[in-house]
Order: structure tokens, then C-alpha cells, then sequence
């Protein structure tokens, strides 16, 4: 075969690692074995293992430090073989401290949001029953009729096996009104804090498009 590109190394290999986002780390980390080009085996080391420990399986498990502490600055190292050549990769990341309740209820209050913008027409909409920091996340709807949100169902991925939860949306049956409006109401919850946030959506009768054209 003639390559038309030089031919891969250790080196590309070894360049070829992506952490992702490690400036703002929360969760535990993936750390690959063998890299995505080359499949070279990887090895990982930490310069502080109480925050960060390579599991030896494809884990960096990740404790983060108390809410009294700052952030922590892990130096992760990766060593990446080919045949007897191994070089060597490092990675500074960031560990988020543990954030106090009200904290993560304002955080997770301020990162929380639902499209509202124009009508709904979905036959269901997608509801977090959990924020980033350990908050809880529970719906009330002034109007169950149409959302009601003691039905929320969960879904899982197939691809990622993460869980997603949902609620159906019951359009109204044709009247003057047209477009009904509907409030719900989350509420971010994390130990004794708690705080409220509110999505106003407008839902219009089930022949309302047809009549628009």
C-alpha cells in the first residue's frame, strides 16, 4: 500500500486523546485505555490521587473537594506505548469543589431552561428531575388538563444509556379561546434550600393549525 500521508505514529496517537472539558471538572472522568487512533494502549497516573484516581478500567474517579475548600489543580499524566516506544502526555484539570446547598440550588436554578418560545405543539416535552450539583427538580402545572405533570415518564438512550424524563401534552379540544395558556412551575430543591422557577407556555386547540392555512 502507498500511504499518501505520513505514517501514524506514537506520537499522533498519544495527540490524539481528548479529556473534554477539564477546566470545570464535577463527575467522574473518562480515561480512555487505548487511544481513539492506533488503539495504543494508555496508561494513567495523578499527581494527587485523592481527588483524582485512574481506576486502571477506564475510570478517573473524582472526589471533589469539601465547600469549605478551594478548587482543586490535578496534574493527569497519560503514557502511551507502541511496540518498546512509550511517550508521555499531560493534562492539568480543575475539580470543582462541593457547592453548599444554597449554591446549588442557585446554580442550578440559573442553569435550568425550557424552550418556550412560541406554541407548543409537541405532543410531549422533555423535564429534568435533577440539576448538576445534586439539586432535585419537581414540576407542578396550573393547568393538568393539558400538562400534567404528576405523569412524568423516563425514557433511556439506547446510545448512551442516560435517562430522560418526560411529560405528554393533551392539546384542547376546539373553543373560542383558540390558545390556552399554561404555567409550570420547577422547584430546585437541596437539602433545607429551595427556590422556584416558572415556564409559561401558550397550547393551541387541536385544529388550530389546520385553520391557519
Amino acid at each position: 500500500k502507498v500511504w499518501s500521508e505520513p505514517f501514524p505514529t506514537v506520537e499522533s496517537y498519544a495527540d490524539s486523546i481528548d479529556l473534554g472539558d477539564i477546566d470545570h471538572v464535577a463527575q467522574n472522568l473518562d480515561l480512555l485505555t487505548e487511544t481513539n487512533i492506533g488503539d495504543a494502549p494508555v496508561e494513567w497516573v495523578s499527581s494527587n490521587p485523592d481527588i483524582i484516581r485512574p481506576d486502571g478500567n477506564g475510570l478517573g474517579i473524582v472526589t471533589r473537594p469539601a465547600s469549605n475548600q478551594p478548587d482543586a489543580k490535578v496534574t493527569l499524566g497519560a503514557f502511551v506505548m507502541s511496540g518498546d516506544i512509550r511517550v508521555y502526555r499531560e493534562y492539568e484539570v480543575t475539580v470543582l469543589r462541593e457547592r453548599n446547598d444554597q449554591e446549588s440550588v442557585e446554580i442550578d436554578k440559573e442553569a435550568l431552561t425550557l424552550d418556550t418560545t412560541g406554541l407548543l405543539l409537541a405532543d410531549r416535552i422533555e423535564l429534568p428531575v435533577a440539576g448538576n450539583t445534586g439539586t432535585e427538580i419537581t414540576w407542578s402545572s396550573d393547568r393538568p388538563d393539558l400538562i400534567d405533570t404528576s405523569k412524568i415518564y423516563s425514557e433511556t438512550d439506547e446510545n448512551t444509556g442516560k435517562e430522560h424524563y418526560y411529560v405528554d401534552v393533551t392539546r384542547p379540544e376546539w373553543n373560542d379561546r383558540k390558545i390556552e395558556d399554561c404555567k409550570l412551575t420547577a422547584t430546585i430543591s437541596r437539602g433545607t434550600e429551595r427556590d422556584t422557577k416558572a415556564f409559561q407556555y401558550r397550547i393551541p386547540e387541536m385544529n388550530y393549525s389546520l385553520e391557519a392555512l
